[in-house]
């Protein structure tokens, strides 16, 4: 089975936007159907918190909402220790962290919004990929 590391802002990005169209949603949802193994560190959860916590988050994303999907993450994705390190990989020092959950976790894929870190391209033989490249390919692991 596909592992992945969604980063914090495809995580949050779910959650914004129409929903019927969103790559981030859509991901969520297949996560949700087991069409892939989601790989989070407390690091990203941490991420997740603080971003959805934001007042601007706060006017589009009920704290109710935030709660439950704070703790789906914690009690269905699989919790990565931070064994494998990693500096100064990623454009910002910020994003090692979200490497090193993927290396650490043993994850096919690291999906990200972030371009820069996008260019990065592959890393000890994680591929980083857009959200839409990311589920194109799901839809290519998992045809219907």
């Amino acid at each position: 089975m596909v592992r992945a590391v969604l980063d914090s802002n495809v995580i949050v990005s779910a959650f914004t936007g129409n929903p019927a169209r969103s790559a981030p949603a859509e991901i969520l949802t297949r996560w949700l159907l087991d069409e892939f193994e989601l790989l989070v560190s407390e690091y990203i959860l941490g991420e997740v918190e603080r971003t959805l916590g934001n007042a601007w988050f706060r006017r589009f994303v009920r704290e109710e909402d935030r709660n439950i999907l704070l703790r789906l993450l914690e009690d269905e994705a699989f919790m990565t220790a931070l064994w494998r390190v990693v500096v100064g990989v990623a454009p910002h020092a910020k994003d090692d962290p979200v490497i090193s959950t993927a290396l650490s976790g043993g994850a096919d894929f690291l999906v990200t919004g972030d371009r820069r870190l996008r260019a990065v391209g592959t890393h000890g033989g994680v591929q980083f990929l857009s959200p839409s490249e990311f589920r194109a390919a799901l839809a290519a692991a998992n045809p219907s």
